[in-house]
């Protein structure tokens, strides 16, 4: 018997990036692609119309135009919808990685991961399990270097206990 396929909705304003993702994706024998939307607005529209198919995990790359990806998640979020969402970005900034964290994403990975790396997320966020790119933010400096100082990433980063916690256990090489 087979296993169901988890499908995931794409969204990226790069043409080029979705389509690829898309095709990526669409090799796997375990994932497929539900949908995918040029921006964050798109599918909220869609959403808002009850018209985006059935969705195990939605793929949001950052940086897009008129709705962004965490833009995208509060929104997804705001609706109620519990599926996992799963961050995309070609940067490396620390304080995305926050705002995706704060907005309710339950992953995030740098555009240059592998097929396999990204495979092995999407299937973990479908599951409930966060997957945090250990690329994605130069953390462990920055904390350690304000531990030293009695200042917890939750006095940085405004984190609830287990955000904090979560954190904390990243940045010490902890998988996730």
């Amino acid at each position: 018997m087979t296993e169901p396929l988890t499908r995931v909705s794409v969204v990226d304003d790069d043409p080029f990036a979705r389509k690829i993702i898309c095709e990526l994706l669409n090799a796997q024998s375990d994932l497929t692609v539900a949908s995918s939307y040029d921006d964050g607005q798109a599918l909220i529209d869609d959403l808002d119309r009850d018209v985006v198919p059935p969705t195990d995990v939605y793929l949001c790359d950052i940086s897009m135009p008129q709705l962004n990806g965490i833009e995208t998640t509060k929104a997804i979020r705001d609706r109620g919808n519990s599926s996992p969402v799963m961050l995309l970005t070609s940067y490396d900034v620390e304080e995305r990685f926050m705002e995706g964290m704060q907005a309710g994403a339950n992953g995030y990975l740098i555009k240059t991961s592998d097929i396999s790396q990204i495979r092995a997320a999407i299937l973990s966020v479908a599951t409930g399990t966060a997957v945090f790119s250990p690329d994605a933010a130069g953390f462990s400096r920055t904390v350690a270097a304000h531990e030293s100082h009695g200042i917890t990433p939750g006095d940085l980063y405004g984190l609830t206990e287990r955000e904090e916690a979560i954190l904390t256990q990243l940045c010490r090489g902890q998988s996730n």
